[in-house]
């Protein structure tokens, strides 16, 4: 099981948001609630004014999703397999 400490910090569930058709590769700069700042390639996987979800890969079934700033995120660089698992421009990031 993921250390809680290890998770990305969410700013809460907006009041609306939009499911992305497909997953969007994003590159992230937050911080976890064990107070790193990290740097991580991850799927954004919804959308919402100022802020964007995304997916945590961790053992368990599910993965961990965190709504962030949208300031926090940006494309991800592509190259193969995250090239074909792009959107066609669903999302804010």
């Amino acid at each position: 099981m993921a250390e809680h400490a290890d998770l990305l910090v969410t700013i809460g569930d907006p009041p609306t948001s939009r499911k992305l058709e497909r997953p969007r590769r994003v590159l992230v700069r937050w911080h976890t609630y064990g107070g790193r700042r990290v740097e991580l390639t991850m799927d954004q996987v919804a959308a919402a004014p100022g802020r964007v979800c995304v997916a945590q890969v961790r053992p368990e079934p599910f993965p961990w999703n965190a709504w962030i700033p949208v300031a926090a995120v940006r494309p991800a660089q592509m190259s193969g397999d995250d090239a074909d698992r792009s959107s066609s421009g669903d999302g804010a990031a």
